[in-house]
């Protein structure tokens, strides 16, 4: 969750990262933050790493918001062949990769910028992520990028 500056207004970040080359291959920002909203980001992760009908399901590793402990989303789960873990109360760490991105999502872009709107502080959210995936280099991926690292993985590069 971010807030706005100046204002007692929050909004919310819901993201997906893919563990293997840390890109954020789903994300929902808004002022609200519904099980329907977070299960769509979860068909674009889906769609975007085109995992369906894989021998071994995906596995999606949540907290324990009311989005991830809904009837709804364990359905969803159930249709996409998903498997869910839900980590342990009061144990961040056991979502670190995430957790990490959210702290340099809140260390590089929110801190550093002044939003009025939410309509300003959306399309900054939008605009670092696209950085975060393109651009920012990251240490436990050789110093690449994290796409520049899948398609050197891909292409028989790099291991």
């Amino acid at each position: 969750m971010a807030m706005l500056a100046g204002l007692e207004r929050h909004f919310y970040v819901a993201s997906i990262i893919d563990v293997f080359d840390r890109q954020i291959v789903g994300y929902h920002v808004d002022k609200v933050c519904h099980t329907w909203q977070v299960v769509k980001a979860v068909q674009k992760a889906l769609w975007k790493r085109n995992v369906q009908g894989q021998a071994h399901p995906p596995v999606i590793r949540t907290d324990n918001g009311p989005q991830f402990k809904s009837k709804a989303f364990y359905e969803f789960c159930q249709q996409m062949n998903l498997e869910h873990e839900r980590i342990p109360n009061q144990l961040p760490d056991q979502n670190a990769y995430i957790e990490a991105f959210h702290s340099i999502l809140e260390r590089e872009c929110l801190r550093w910028n002044c939003f009025e709107t939410f309509e300003q502080a959306f399309a900054a959210v939008d605009r670092f992520i696209r950085f975060y995936n393109t651009e920012r280099l990251h240490g436990s991926l050789k110093d690449l990028p994290p796409s520049e690292y899948l398609e050197l993985v891909t292409a028989g590069m790099i291991q």
